[in-house]
Order: C-alpha cells, then structure tokens, then sequence
C-alpha cells in the first residue's frame, strides 16, 4: 500500500511539474493516501508516522492548495527528514514548501527556502528527485521575477527528466528480456 501510494504521488508530482496530462489524475492520489492513513490508524502503525502527511502535503501543493500543504511540511519535513530516513527527499521537500510560500505571495521566504532547497541536491540525488526540485525552483524564480535563474533551474530539470525517462525505458527493456 505504502509503495502505490508512493508511486500515484511520485506519478502526480511528475505530470504536473512536466504539464503532462496534469489533471487526469483525479481524486486517486489523495484517495490513496487517506486510505493508508486509516488502515495505519486502524491497525495501529506508528513508524514512518511523517511520510504519509508528506504525502498528502504533495498532493495539496500539485493540486493548489499551498496553505494545506504548508502546515503539513511545516510539522513533518524535519522529523521525516532527521529520524525517518527520508533525508533523499529533502531537496524537493524544501522545494515544495518554498513553493507554497511563494504561492502564498511569502516571497522573500520562499527564495530563502529555495536556496535552502538547492543547498540539499548532491550528485548521489536521483534524477527524479532532482528534476522535481529543479522544477519547483523554476517556478520559485519565475513567480519572483528571476527570469534567469528560473531558466537555469528549467534546463537542469528538463535534462534532469529526459534522465529519469531513460532510466525507466532500461529498466523496463531489462525487465522484458528477463526470461
């Protein structure tokens, strides 16, 4: 349950950020959060107890609805990232959240938390992950008017992207010759 959901974000997040088919999503990828939200509740799970709300704090910023997913990041990127090994996702989620603020019209903070979002990619961050926050620092610098850094983050994601696309085709032409 944890990795579809996973996957129907991931999936969102990448349609969205790539205009691709944005709003064909539907209601699915915060449907499945919920979901998994109430079996963890019902059954009494409490590890990863930050992921899920990251998730949902996602899909409210994909789906224009920053100030839900403000509070959501504000409450768990920390431990998420500190005590739940999601330290990989930092980048974006800073990202994310500095996009939200933005969108809030919180510019100054939100270039602040861009840098901050930059700060956190590597060379070991995965093209998915680094296309994302490429993305969203994009869209950081052209609402604040920063044509040209804006352009920068453009083409490091576009690039980003056309990796992580190729890597799935070698992964799924490795998968068809298995036998």
């Amino acid at each position: 349950m944890y990795n579809m959901t996973g996957i129907r974000v991931a999936h969102l997040r990448q349609a969205t950020l790539t205009g691709v088919d944005p709003h064909g999503q539907g209601k699915l990828p915060l449907a499945s959060v919920e979901s998994v939200l109430n079996y963890d509740s019902l059954v009494g799970v409490a590890s990863l107890s930050s992921y899920l709300p990251l998730l949902r704090a996602q899909v409210h910023s994909l789906e224009g609805r920053p100030d839900l997913a403000l509070a959501l990041y504000e409450e768990h990127i920390r431990e998420a990232t500190a005590h739940q090994g999601q330290s990989h996702l930092e980048g974006y989620l800073l990202a994310d959240r500095a996009w939200c603020l933005v969108d809030l019209g919180r510019i100054e903070e939100g270039l602040a938390g861009a840098a901050q979002a930059e700060h956190c990619l590597d060379a070991e961050t995965q093209p998915d992950e680094r296309a994302a926050t490429r993305s969203r620092l994009a869209q950081i610098h052209a609402r604040a008017g920063n044509a040209e850094l804006a352009e920068h983050h453009r083409a490091i994601a576009d690039e980003s992207w056309r990796q992580y696309v190729g890597l799935q085709e070698r992964i799924v032409t490795s998968l068809s010759d298995i036998d």
